[in-house]
């Protein structure tokens, strides 16, 4: 009887089926579906403008995806193979883009053939521009961090920047597509070189010290100001001194420019001018300049427990310009850490909002991994054994042994304000020996 039943429920089911199939076919019926379209019959240089203007509805896409659509006939024809290292690296950065592609989605990518690009060498200008930017953020991981949107932003930023067009623009970007073409080892071998020179000076400012995972802190870096390097040093004779000049002053520039926080607005206009030369890195910043700039920075800063990225990256740049390059005891790990222990300030102050400024620069360095972790309020004072922290508190600006003593005074008091000056007074400290260190091979 069981038996009988489940036969009836499979022939039930299989008849249910079949009925579905049957409403689908007789609401759509694909061979005589009629399907919408839109006719463009303007100029290429507007089309991927249209796409634009398409796409507002519904789910967006990026600008860069609207290129993509829009300039699938825009093709750049690749030197023969092993004629030039540099567009066979490009060539293989579009191959592992579609590789990754497939990989990541489990599908086949429609009209992607590797052997059929390796034999062609023939990219469109979207591909082109993703792996010219892909490039940059592996030769350039000191100063770019490496995020989903990092190589678009950058390859056709960079691409606007050799074309020495207005970042708003890029939508025209196709109309050059021919000086591209005829440009194109120049541009690669620019790129090439100024990616190792900005590589060269950043990654001994921004490496973490023994660290795992990503190797450096760039919170103070934006693709505008990244890109603002490349049009300055675009056009110069790299073995001219105003080359030189211009790279040494970048270094100092970037934290100035953070701090004054030039980059937050307009970027694309700001850009523009380096493009066009009308504003360069050729002009060293002074110290009483950069000084003010800093005082006025941490005048500005607001309580809190967690640091920033910003911090982080300035305590980063100021440990490699002096204590970590010599005081670093070996074979020991250091991370970033509170001077004035988390713990110590949670108990002083745990009302919210914060009083006590404890994600300062003033209260930040790279200490011994863990001594004052969530469960631990050690001071290097207390775990200082045969004298072997010494140095360190001595070439990293820590807090006297007197200033430790009133910082923990006050804070058992809760004078919040004496605590906050010694972090301020510690912040400009800190400050002012990195300006120094920055501006000292500046010209």
């Amino acid at each position: 009887m069981d038996s009988l039943s489940s036969k009836e429920d499979v022939k039930a089911a299989m008849q249910s089926i079949d009925d579905l199939k049957q409403q689908i076919r007789s609401f759509v019926n694909l061979e005589h579906l009629n399907v919408p379209m839109i006719v463009y019959l303007g100029g290429s240089a507007h089309i991927a403008d249209v796409f634009a203007n398409l796409n507002k509805g519904g789910v967006p896409l990026t600008k860069y995806e609207v290129f993509g659509a829009a300039w699938v006939n825009a093709a750049i024809r690749l030197r023969g193979a092993e004629e030039s290292p540099l567009q066979d690296q490009l060539l293989q950065y579009v191959k592992n883009y579609y590789l990754d592609m497939r990989k990541q989605a489990e599908f086949d990518v429609d009209d992607f053939s590797e052997d059929e690009l390796t034999q062609n060498r023939t990219v469109t200008l979207p591909e082109f521009g993703t792996a010219l930017g892909q490039y940059v953020v592996d030769h350039l991981s000191a100063l770019v961090p490496e995020t989903t949107s990092a190589a678009p932003e950058i390859g056709f930023g960079l691409l606007g920047v050799a074309m020495n067009l207005d970042n708003r623009k890029l939508s025209s970007l196709n109309k050059y597509i021919q000086k591209i073409r005829d440009e194109l080892e120049d541009i690669l071998q620019k790129t090439e070189r100024i990616c190792n020179n900005l590589q060269s000076m950043f990654e001994t400012l921004l490496r973490r010290f023994k660290s795992t995972g990503n190797d450096y802190e760039n919170g103070l870096s934006s693709t505008f100001k990244t890109l603002s390097y490349f049009a300055a040093l675009w056009d110069l004779d790299p073995s001219s001194e105003e080359y030189t000049t211009a790279l040494s002053n970048i270094k100092a520039a970037y934290v100035y420019d953070a701090i004054t926080s030039a980059w937050s607005s307009h970027g694309d206009q700001r850009l523009m001018e380096y493009c066009n030369s009308s504003r360069d890195y050729g002009t060293r910043i002074s110290e009483e300049q950069f000084d003010q700039a800093f005082d006025q920075w941490i005048a500005d800063q607001t309580p809190g427990i967690n640091f920033g990225k910003d911090i982080k990256c300035l305590i980063t740049i100021h440990a490699n310009l002096s204590y970590l390059s010599a005081s670093v005891p070996n074979g020991e790990t250091f991370e970033l850490e509170h001077i004035i222990a988390r713990k110590r300030i949670d108990a002083a102050d745990s009302s919210r909002p914060r009083h006590i400024l404890g994600n300062s620069l003033g209260n930040c360095m790279y200490l011994p991994r863990g001594i004052n972790n969530p469960k631990k309020d050690k001071t290097l004072y207390e775990i200082n054994d045969h004298n072997r922290y010494s140095q360190l508190i001595k070439e990293s600006q820590y807090f006297s042994e007197d200033e430790m003593q009133k910082a923990m005074q006050a804070l058992t008091a809760s004078d919040y304000e004496s605590v906050n000056g010694l972090l301020r007074e510690r912040s400009r400290q800190v400050a002012h020996t990195l300006v120094r260190a920055l501006l000292k091979d500046s010209v």
